[in-house]
């Protein structure tokens, strides 16, 4: 019996030390604490920024459908004094 407990002990640390070998590469992949809250800073970061352009963009088409297109892009109705009304 106790040759029996031996050799399951011997498994176990060939295992643990195969796990060890395997596992080498894997301290690469993992972040560190410092490197985590850097990655999740700029991921924070751009998902305000991408908020931020996608508010925008949002009340830049409110105004388009409160003024009315072509107000906006040619001015007043047919030649009025918008950006586009000298090149006319």
């Amino acid at each position: 019996m106790e040759w029996r407990e031996e050799a399951k002990i011997s498994e176990f640390r060939s295992l643990i030390a195969a796990i060890r070998v395997e596992s080498g590469p894997l301290t690469d992949v993992i972040l560190s604490k410092a490197e985590e809250d850097e990655e999740n800073k700029i991921l924070s970061d751009f998902d305000s920024a991408v908020q931020t352009q996608v508010f925008g963009t949002l009340e830049h088409l409110k105004n388009y459908q409160t003024n009315g297109w072509r107000e906006l892009v040619d001015g007043e109705e047919d030649g009025g004094s918008g950006p586009n009304a000298a090149n006319a």
